[in-house]
């Protein structure tokens, strides 16, 4: 018995989104796997720590997604729910890899005579532009979503009470 509880199909762009999340761990996996352990360039300093940290990222997202997926919602509950990708914490850090992924491909891209450089900025410039492509539907996500809730008519009723004074109350 779900005691009026029902499931909600999340919205198109949240499935995209983790799908190019998908890609983008694939992705970090193997530019992790193509690094050279002794890389003296910038590029072997930032490159490691941004796949690290893009792995954890995405991971969480896609499961905290897939948590809100199967999760039961009451009616009342609905109007108010905030798909997980639309969250400010989300957006910023998709923004924040997006940003080291594009400082890695630059500094790869400013020593491409190294071994190995050239397929690592190919890799790097690719992950920087799923990165981006992640960056830019939850910030869509973000602002629909602000979009419709300044939309939905508030609840508040404001009035003068006995006094004159203006007041206000939580309306039906």
């Amino acid at each position: 018995m779900n005691d009026g509880r029902i499931a909600v199909i999340e919205p198109t762009r949240t499935r995209k989104i983790q799908i190019v999340m998908c890609f983008s761990i694939v992705l970090s996996l193997v530019v992790l796997r193509c690094m050279p352990s002794e890389d003296p360039s910038p590029a072997g300093y930032v490159g490691p720590p941004t796949a690290l940290l893009t792995l954890p990222q995405h991971l969480t997202i896609i499961v905290m997604s897939f948590l809100q997926r199967k999760r039961l919602y009451t009616p009342e509950e609905i109007p108010h729910l905030v798909p997980v990708t639309a969250k400010v914490g989300v957006v910023f850090t998709s923004w924040t890899l997006c940003c080291f992924w594009l400082v890695t491909s630059m500094f790869y891209l400013m020593d491409l005579g190294a071994a190995r450089h050239k397929t690592l900025f190919t890799l790097s410039a690719v992950e920087g532009i799923l990165a981006f492509s992640v960056s830019v539907m939850t910030s869509r996500e973000r602002l629909e979503l602000l979009e419709r809730q300044a939309e939905q008519p508030t609840s508040l009723v404001f009035f003068a009470d006995e006094n004159g004074q203006p007041a206000a109350m939580e309306g039906p």
